[in-house]
């Protein structure tokens, strides 16, 4: 069975099928005649596509919106101003932190999404020796590109500027967000591997199916047998086709996982770090602390008093 969600500009189409539930959502952009980019404004309750990818290049500002991101073989969290890019045929998905789930909140995410193929305004418009730093740019974002500090700031107003024009005059501000994006050194590189073309279908399922219960059942102690049954594999090549695809081990990307939720609890909620460390799934206190240092490269207590520091230096 199939059901469509039509928004103004595409339409998603979702399997309901229990076989196909974690396959990637097939997304085809309709573009309106005289259109060359698509250009959404989101609000919903969460987030909640699976790991999936696209023909087109993506850029989304993360309004009112905070969660975990898998960017490429990248595990980061995602918070209210992100700006984004990621790259044609690069696999990711954005989920939502837990309460956007709960039936009883209020809260909702807000987000600004373009998409644009590489070639939108012609095979060669970008060939030109002119652009070769927006060719850099999109050879770049085939690992994920997050921008920061001011610049997030200026390119969500910018996108905004885009959203509320139409015709010649947004394809000309489209432009303009290209070429500065392309001059900002206030960025950050994802992946630590470049995406040329997406995971065939068959490999995306399972690759999906992997992430889909780390990212559900992080917070408890995780049975790596159980996993390979769900892709119907032994756990000895479990571990080697996931590292096959990732380029990391599945026990390195669970304490990604639990280290992301850390840094979430630590900033935004002020749990202190040993809360912090058996919250986030974590049973050993020491064991925690080592890796909190060896993914985010300090302490769990430094890397709080940073956040307290630059959040009171804000205020």
């Amino acid at each position: 069975m199939h059901f469509c969600i039509r928004l103004k500009f595409c339409t998603f189409i979702i399997c309901k099928t229990k076989e196909a539930l974690m396959k990637p959502i097939l997304e085809q952009i309709f573009l309106d005649p005289g259109q060359s980019l698509h250009v959404h404004h989101g609000i919903h309750k969460c987030l909640d596509y699976p790991f999936h990818y696209a023909p087109e290049i993506e850029i989304i500002h993360m309004i009112k919106s905070r969660g975990t991101s898998i960017i490429g073989n990248s595990i980061t969290n995602f918070e209210e101003g992100d700006v984004v890019m990621v790259g044609a045929y690069v696999p990711h998905v954005w989920r939502n932190d837990k309460e956007y789930y709960d039936p009883a909140s209020t809260r909702q995410a807000e987000f600004l999404v373009i998409h644009f193929r590489p070639d939108f305004l012609g095979k060669d418009f970008f060939s030109i020796p002119e652009f070769s730093a927006l060719r850099k740019l999109f050879k770049m974002a085939r690992r994920g590109i997050r921008f920061k500090k001011k610049a997030r700031k200026q390119f969500g107003e910018q996108m905004f500027e885009i959203y509320r024009n139409t015709g010649q005059k947004r394809i000309m501000l489209f432009l303009n967000l290209l070429h500065a994006m392309s001059l900002t050194r206030d960025y950050e590189i994802l992946s630590s591997m470049e995406y040329l073309t997406g995971i065939p279908d068959e490999e995306s399922e399972k690759i999906n199916k992997i992430y889909d219960y780390l990212l559900k059942n992080y917070a408890s102690e995780i049975d790596f047998g159980k996993i390979a049954e769900l892709v119907h594999m032994s756990l000895p090549s479990l571990c080697r086709y996931f590292k096959k695809h990732t380029f990391k081990t599945i026990t390195g990307v669970l304490n990604e996982i639990r280290i992301r939720q850390a840094c979430k609890l630590l900033s935004y909620e002020g749990t202190n770090a040993k809360e912090a460390c058996f919250l986030s799934g974590f049973n050993n206190y020491s064991h925690f602390n080592k890796q909190f240092k060896k993914i985010i490269g300090i302490t769990p207590l430094r890397y709080q008093k940073e956040y307290l520091d630059k959040h009171f230096q804000e205020k």
